[in-house]
């Protein structure tokens, strides 16, 4: 439940908090009052993609806060394996947005985590029991984020959650495969037709109809039904390697993808938590808790027909805990795309002996901890292979 909306610098408005009460709220106001404004600001909160646009004249960045009460939810698990504070009954959304156009989105001061993060928080712990005065700053955003700033050298190290393309390999790019994910597609595990998806599951086709042809508008389309129950399509409004991957795997790019924009893994998991009839995609480490290996509350990952026969035949079902899922990606039973290799990247061969060394623990006693935290650990001949980029 929605507590409190802050808005500062949005469109009109030079500052407005309002707060909410238990209850039915109702907005009310004549025509040009501002209710469609308070809405947008609302929206962009939630994920909705950002426009520089709406940022005041005269102002350098729009600040939208929101206050909510999650005790209802059982999120604490979700709070705690992205390191985030958790305060169930005032979490703390905010979305700030530059003038320049650059948009950030925070979760209680903390900025949204991107597919590497925790692991990078996991390895970073341990390397500093190791090697004590070394101090390593981590700090989230998208993969467009990680490249960046790893090119402009603003960081030593950037984490990047998608295959580097060759325009950034000509700029310097300096790849470091790391640890093996996947992204998943995720449905509401309360959608009325719940057990007819899961055992159907999602054909590449299908997942092509939803988000770039949009010619898949019930859910009677994804099933070969006559059902007219509408289907809600959530994509990602931030570049990002999930985005990309899972674009990948449809034979297009991130900018293809069509559906309601969403801000960060996060948002994603939320609006879907939220939407019996809605359907998105996650990294595993968004759609399984990390604690009991299933799937988060209200959350169901829908298995890949990959024989594309109608059916989720035995050897396609591999969904019910993030342990199944992962050995099926170290298998190879899951397609790459959606399963991918995240990196870190710098701009050209790192040569401070303190980065050689953090990734070359990363590469040989670090892998030990890529279960415990969710990812999949990279095969012996690719880790030799990095190891050997490092040491040439």
């Amino acid at each position: 439940m929605i507590r409190k909306l802050s808005i500062r610098n949005y469109a009109l408005i030079d500052a407005l908090d309002i707060d909410f009460y238990s209850g039915f709220s109702v907005v009310t106001g004549e025509t040009g009052a501002g209710k469609s404004i308070i809405l947008g600001a609302l929206s962009l909160l939630l994920g909705q993609r950002a426009d520089s646009k709406a940022v005041k004249s005269g102002a350098t960045k729009a600040v939208i806060e929101g206050f909510f009460d999650i005790s209802a939810y059982s999120l604490r698990s979700f709070f705690e394996y992205n390191d985030l504070e958790y305060d169930p009954e005032n979490c703390i959304l905010r979305r700030e947005m530059q003038a320049s156009g650059k948009s950030r989105a925070f979760i209680n001061d903390t900025p949204v985590s991107l597919a590497l993060y925790p692991m990078a928080v996991k390895w970073a712990e341990e390397f500093r029991k190791i090697h004590p005065k070394v101090r390593i700053d981590i700090s989230a955003g998208g993969a467009g984020k990680g490249i960046t700033d790893a090119l402009a050298k603003v960081v030593d190290l950037g984490m990047v959650s998608r295959d580097i393309y060759p325009q950034e390999l000509e700029k310097g790019a300096f790849p470091i495969a790391v640890v093996k994910d996947a992204v998943v597609p995720t449905i509401n595990s309360n959608n009325p037709l719940i057990d007819q998806i899961l055992a159907t599951g999602l054909k590449q086709q299908v997942a092509q109809d939803l988000w770039i042809h949009t010619t898949a508008r019930t859910w009677g389309d994804v099933l070969g039904t006559g059902s007219t129950i509408p289907v809600h399509v959530y994509t990602r409004s931030d570049a990002c390697g999930a985005a990309e991957t899972f674009a990948a795997w449809l034979g297009a790019k991130q900018e293809d993808l069509e559906g309601t924009a969403v801000f960060g893994d996060p948002g994603v998991t939320s609006v879907v938590q939220r939407d019996k009839v809605g359907i998105g995609f996650n990294n595993i480490a968004y759609a399984y808790d990390i604690n009991s290996k299933k799937p988060y509350r209200h959350i169901a990952v829908i298995p890949l027909d990959l024989n594309g026969n109608g059916k989720i035949d035995p050897e396609e079902d591999f969904y019910a805990t993030s342990t199944e899922l992962n050995a099926a990606i170290a298998e190879g039973k899951y397609p790459s795309p959606p399963a991918r290799n995240l990196f870190l990247v710098s701009n050209g061969k790192p040569m401070k002996p303190e980065v050689l060394a953090f990734l070359e623990f990363i590469l040989t006693d670090g892998q030990q901890y890529a279960p415990e935290v969710g990812y999949i650990g990279l095969s012996s001949d690719i880790l030799e292979e990095e190891l050997f980029k490092l040491q040439e």
